[in-house]
C-alpha cells in the first residue's frame, strides 16, 4: 500500500484568520468551525495551560502530533481517535468524563494542533513571537505550518523550492468538504497562514523556509542592561539576486498575569525598543554608522553564504519607564515573495538595574550607576616657556586606564582598583514539604581596597569569585596606576570630586582635585637617575631633594560625539566619551619651579557593571 493511501483519512474543516500582529506580544485570531480543525500556532500563547487558555470555549478535545513517539503511517478517522493513538497527545477540558486521560497540558508556538469544536467559535490568542525551529521526522509525514504573509502568501512550490528533502513535494490539506486531499499542483497552491499541513520528508531535513533566521541565543532577541548590540543572521535560499527586509513594529500591551499560571516572561511594557543597524555610509573613503530600521539585506546572484545584520539598541531614545518595566517590540522579516516572520525583541531600559543587580530597596538607581572602565589618550601638552598657555600636539600619544564608579544617587568616585565577586543568595527549606524558597537572590558585588574587614572575611565563604577562567573560579580585577589615592601618611584618601550636570550627559563636567604626595613611594618624580629626584637612603626620614608634592586638577568634559570621529553602539548609555584635561602644579627644577603643565586628550569609558554600590553598601 502506498504511503498516500495509508495516510489518507477524513477529518474536519478549519478557517483561520491571521490578525494584525504587533509585538513582542502578538494576537492571533483563529476561527473554528464545528467539528475538526487543523491549526498552526504562530504565537506562544499566555496563559499556555490548555485548561486556562480554552476555558469557556466549545472545545471537546485538542490533539497534537509528537514526532518523538512514532512516525506517521496512517491517520484514523478523528471520531475514532483515542488517547492511546500512536504519536498523538490529547487534552480533554476539565469536567469531561475523559479528562483524566489528558497528557497534553500546554499550547506552544510553532506547533500544529487538531482541535475538535462542538460549535463554531472564534479564538484570540495573545502570546509572544518566538523564533522556534521546525523539526522534521525523516521518511514520514510531518504536521507543520508556515510563516507566510497572509496578504501575499507564497505558493507551496515556491516555498519548498530550496529543499531537496521535499522534492518531489508531497503535501496534504483539508478541502471544503472536510477531507484530507493531496495538493495536486503545489506551484499554484497558495499557503494559508495559520493552517497546518501534512508534508512528507524524504530523509532528514533542516528546512525552515525560504529565509532562515538565527539569533545568538534563545528564542527572542534579548538586550539585557549591559548588552548594546548583537547580530541577526539571515540566509535566503532562493536563487538569483534577492533581498530580505528587516523592519520593526510596536508591541501590543502585555497580558495580565494569571495567578494560576504565573510566568517570569510577562514583563510590564515600558515602550518600544529603538533599534538601529550598522551600515556602510558611502562617500569619500566610506565609514560605518548606525541608522534606524528598516534594513535591506541584499544577496547577490550565486551567493550562498548567510549574512549578519548587526543591530544596536539606542537606550538614550527610550521613553521614561518604571525600573521593572521592559521595552518590547517586534522585528518583521520579509522577502517580498510571501515570507513573513516576527522576532520578539526585549531590552532593559536605562533605569533598569539589570537582571543580576536588582536594588535591595529604596529609590531607583541612577541611570548611569555602575562601574565605568576605559582609557584616556593624551595627545597635547603645554610649552612651559610660552605664555599664555599653548597646547602642542605630541609626536606620540600617552594612554592610561581610567576607572570610576557611579552610585545609585549619581555620586562619582575615582578608583584605582576593584574586584568583582558574587554574593550567594539565601534560602529556606520547608521542614514538611522539603521545598526550598529563595529569600534573597544572589548578586554581584564590587570590592575595593578600602572594603571593611567584615566584608573581606566573607570572601571564600558567602562571597565567591565572580567569573571563570579556564573553567576555574576567578575574581576579575581592574586597576589603574595613575591615581594613588592616599594621603601623606599612606592612609586611603578620596579626592575632591565635583560633577556639574549628570554623568555622561553631553556638556556635563567631572572635576577631580588630588595631590601626589612628596612622600608617596610611587611618586613618579622620585627616582634614582638624578640627585635632585632620588629616593632617600635607608634610615633617612626626609627627602634631601626638592619637594615634589604635585597638585593635580583633572577635568572630564562629556561630549555627544566621539572626538576621534565615528559612532559606536550604546554611545551615551553604555559608553561615554569626551575630552580630558589635566593641570599639574608644583613641578620643580634646579633653581626654581616651573609653570603649571597642562595636558589634554580624549577619553572613552564603558560600563563594566551596573552594581550601584561599592563594598556591598558596608
Amino acid at each position: 500500500m502506498s504511503k498516500a493511501l495509508r495516510f489518507l483519512a477524513s477529518m474536519g474543516v478549519v478557517s483561520l484568520l491571521s490578525g494584525q500582529a504587533s509585538a513582542q506580544w502578538v494576537s492571533q485570531d483563529i476561527h473554528l468551525r464545528a467539528g475538526w480543525n487543523s491549526v498552526y500556532l504562530e504565537v506562544d500563547p499566555y496563559p499556555s495551560r490548555c485548561d486556562l487558555l480554552l476555558a469557556g470555549q466549545p472545545i471537546r478535545s485538542v490533539w497534537t502530533w509528537d514526532p518523538n513517539l512514532s512516525p506517521v503511517q496512517f491517520i484514523q478517522n478523528p471520531s475514532e481517535l483515542i488517547p492511546e493513538t500512536p504519536a498523538f497527545r490529547v487534552f480533554y477540558p476539565p469536567g469531561q468524563p475523559r479528562s483524566f486521560l489528558t497528557n497534553l497540558f500546554t499550547l506552544n508556538a510553532g506547533k500544529a494542533y487538531l482541535i475538535e469544536a462542538s460549535a463554531e467559535t472564534d479564538l484570540t490568542l495573545t502570546g509572544r513571537a518566538l523564533l522556534t525551529e521546525q523539526s522534521w521526522l525523516p521518511n514520514s509525514y510531518n504536521l507543520v505550518g508556515f510563516y507566510v504573509d497572509p496578504n501575499s502568501p507564497a505558493t507551496l512550490g515556491a516555498w519548498f523550492a530550496g529543499s531537496p528533502a521535499h522534492t518531489p513535494l508531497d503535501v496534504w490539506r483539508l478541502n471544503d468538504s472536510g477531507v484530507w486531499e493531496q495538493v495536486g499542483n503545489p506551484n499554484v497552491a497558495p499557503i494559508q497562514s495559520g493552517v497546518a499541513y501534512w508534508v512528507y520528508s524524504n530523509g532528514s531535513s533542516t528546512f525552515q523556509g525560504p529565509v532562515r533566521i538565527q539569533i545568538p541565543t534563545g528564542f527572542v532577541l534579548d538586550f539585557p542592561r549591559l548588552l548594546t548590540s548583537q547580530s541577526l543572521t539571515l540566509d535566503d535560499l532562493r536563487v538569483g539576486a534577492r533581498q530580505v527586509t528587516v523592519g520593526i513594529i510596536p508591541s501590543e500591551p502585555a497580558p495580565t498575569v494569571v495567578p494560576e499560571d504565573p510566568s517570569s516572561e510577562v514583563f510590564q511594557l515600558a515602550g518600544d525598543v529603538p533599534l538601529s543597524y550598522r551600515s556602510l555610509i558611502q562617500g569619500g573613503t566610506g565609514y560605518f554608522n548606525y541608522v534606524p530600521l528598516p534594513a535591506m539585506v541584499d544577496f547577490a546572484a550565486g551567493q550562498t553564504a548567510a549574512r549578519d545584520l548587526e543591530l544596536a539598541v539606542d537606550r538614550m531614545q527610550m521613553v521614561p519607564a518604571p525600573p521593572e518595566a521592559v521595552h518590547q517590540s517586534l522585528l518583521v522579516v520579509t522577502n517580498g515573495a510571501g515570507f513573513r516572520r516576527y522576532v520578539g525583541v526585549l531590552a532593559e531600559g536605562p533605569n533598569n538595574p539589570g537582571k543580576y543587580n536588582r536594588n535591595k530597596g529604596g529609590a531607583p538607581a541612577s541611570p548611569q550607576a555602575g562601574l565605568w572602565v576605559g582609557a584616556v589618550e593624551l595627545s597635547k601638552v603645554s610649552e612651559p616657556n610660552i605664555s599664555p598657555v599653548v597646547l602642542t600636539e605630541t609626536p606620540s600619544h600617552f594612554n592610561f586606564r581610567f576607572l570610576c564608579h557611579v552610585d545609585r544617587d549619581g555620586v562619582v568616585r575615582l578608583l584605582n582598583s576593584v574586584n568583582l565577586y558574587w554574593r550567594e543568595g539565601t534560602t529556606t527549606t520547608d521542614p514538611v514539604s522539603g521545598q526550598t524558597t529563595i529569600v534573597e537572590p544572589g548578586r554581584y558585588i564590587l570590592v575595593t581596597p578600602t572594603a571593611p574587614q567584615a566584608l573581606l572575611n566573607e570572601i571564600g565563604n558567602t562571597i565567591k569569585p565572580g567569573a571563570l577562567r579556564d573553567g576555574r573560579p576567578f575574581s576579575s580585577r581592574v586597576t589603574s596606576l595613575m591615581y594613588p589615592l592616599h594621603d601623606a601618611n599612606g592612609n586611603p584618601e578620596t579626592p575632591q570630586m565635583t560633577l556639574s550636570g549628570t554623568f555622561g550627559t553631553p556638556g556635563s563636567t567631572l572635576s577631580i582635585t588630588m595631590v601626589e604626595e612628596n612622600t608617596d613611594p610611587v611618586n613618579p618624580f622620585h627616582h634614582q637617575y638624578h640627585p635632585e629626584h632620588r629616593y632617600p637612603e635607608p634610615g633617612e626620614t626626609v627627602y634631601p631633594s626638592s619637594d615634589f608634592t604635585i597638585a593635580r586638577e583633572v577635568t572630564l568634559t562629556f561630549l555627544a560625539a566621539d572626538p576621534a570621529g565615528g559612532q559606536t553602539a550604546g554611545l551615551g548609555d553604555s559608553e561615554v566619551v569626551g575630552t580630558y584635561r589635566e593641570v599639574l602644579t608644583g613641578l620643580r627644577r634646579v633653581g626654581g619651579s616651573v609653570p603649571p603643565v597642562v595636558t589634554e586628550g580624549a577619553f572613552r569609558l564603558s560600563r563594566a557593571s551596573t552594581v550601584d554600590q561599592l563594598n556591598d553598601g558596608m
